[in-house]
């Protein structure tokens, strides 16, 4: 099956991303403490934060619609290119008016000396999203894209020795460091684009304009309410604790995103296969793919727990050891966040993103609530407490409404039973180059 060959490439990539992932980390707790990693960290969230708001869901909205045969991949790829000038227009317009800016937040970032490089990773991150949503609808899209992924990474992870280790160059070098891996993850993209589609100008932007944002303005607030719920507690952090805490609780989040390897995957590989087959096939696949993300979210899960202490304190050093109690406190949440990559992206599928938008905004609401109430007393660990809590509650609104809509049980969902462990089995087997066993 197509599904599960693409979720393997993506898992595979995955893999391979959190392994560089973990240099990179180590790398910047040790060169730059808590501190300068908390500032750092909320520098690029900041950035992957303003990327999504000024994207406007035009991503999925470009991926969803020439999966669907409504555009050709020329009209949209002009389309990317209109879009792209009036995004750069509005960053530099930021720019000019980062001091009369209401957030304090962006005040300060776009204020400091790091005002261009984060304006350019924002630029950059956008490009990508929009070039990235066309290549998933090629042929072979997500393998290609799973390599210049794992490209990307292995540039950050060099230069960031380079930069740190070497040059001793602080927060500029990582940030450097970060801006380059954006460049070797877009210009090839662009190159593959071009190449298939060469470059043809055509009055169409505003013809497919009202079709796109109105199926990207659903996705945005989507991608909005889901980015939210992952990144709200941080600045809430930053707010109530400080920067150092969140270095440190910076720490406990990539550790246990972990967990999250295998259902990013899946889900990613899913809005690339459901928007063509029946609503049988989606649900019946829908249906096993959550089972197999709750099953090897638990496996990972179990392994964070075992192994937090060592993974912590000797990777990222003993200024870092209050992050293993909230590492632990998070995977829960993380299992049970494990299935909504599935359903938000099924709901996407049948061009109804706002339903995944109104369980992301519940989560969010608890999140947020939970977090200026638990973290005063409990700290950082208060805030994985909180996000725990949230993500199981996005969990419950997404299969109220499936055990709506179709009469479906929570097993359904979320008991695996023999044949997912099957397919996990047979699946790593393949991975590790064994003969696997065919799963049907």
């Amino acid at each position: 099956m197509n599904l599960f060959k693409d979720s393997s490439y993506l898992f595979t990539s995955n893999v391979l991303l959190v392994a560089m992932s973990l240099v990179t980390g180590v790398l910047t707790a040790r060169f730059l403490g808590p501190e300068g990693k908390g500032e750092l960290y909320l520098v690029l969230q900041a950035s992957s934060l303003v990327s999504l708001v000024l994207s406007g869901g035009l991503g999925p909205s470009y991926q969803y619609h020439l999966k669907k045969g409504l555009l050709d991949c020329s009209a949209v790829i002009w389309h990317i290119l209109v879009q792209s000038v009036i995004v750069v227009g509005l960053l530099l317009l930021a720019l000019a008016a980062s001091e009369y800016l209401p957030s304090e937040l962006l005040r300060r970032v776009l204020g400091s000396g790091l005002a261009l490089p984060v304006i350019a990773a924002t630029a950059l991150n956008i490009w990508i999203l929009y070039a990235n949503s066309v290549l998933m609808t090629f042929e072979s899209g997500i393998r290609t894209s799973c390599i210049l992924s794992v490209l990307s990474s292995i540039t950050n992870m060099a230069l960031l020795a380079l930069f740190l280790w070497g040059l001793r160059l602080g927060i500029s070098g990582a940030v450097a460091a970060y801006l380059a891996s954006l460049v070797v993850r877009l210009l090839p993209t662009g190159w593959v684009l071009l190449r298939r589609e060469p470059f043809r100008p055509q009055l169409s932007w505003r013809r497919h304009s009202p079709m796109l944002f109105g199926y990207g303005f659903s996705s945005f607030i989507c991608n909005l309410m889901l980015s939210s719920v992952f990144r709200v507690d941080v600045f809430i952090v930053s707010s109530l604790a400080g920067v150092a805490a969140v270095g440190v609780y910076s720490v406990a989040v990539a550790f246990a995103e972990m967990a999250l390897m295998a259902p990013n995957a899946i889900g990613i590989a899913l809005f690339s296969h459901l928007p063509g087959i029946s609503q049988a096939e989606q649900l019946e696949i829908v249906g096993r793919s959550s089972r197999v993300t709750v099953l090897i979210a638990l496996a990972g899960g179990a392994l964070l727990v075992l192994f937090s202490r060592p993974l912590v304190t000797v990777l990222m050093g003993q200024r870092f050891s209050g992050a293993v109690l909230p590492l632990v406190i998070l995977v829960p949440g993380l299992v049970m966040m494990s299935a909504n990559y599935v359903f938000a992206n099924y709901f996407a599928s049948q061009g109804r993103p706002l339903v995944s938008a109104l369980c992301f905004g519940i989560g969010l609401a608890v999140d947020v609530a939970a977090n200026y109430l638990l973290i005063p007393s409990l700290g950082v660990e208060g805030a994985a407490l909180a996000s725990s809590v949230a993500y199981s509650c996005i969990t419950a609104s997404f299969i109220l409404i499936l055990r709506r809509e179709h009469r479906l049980r929570y097993r359904d969902f979320l008991l695996p039973g023999s044949a997912e462990v099957t397919l996990v089995k047979a699946k790593i087997a393949s991975l590790l180059g064994r003969r696997a066993v065919p799963v049907s």
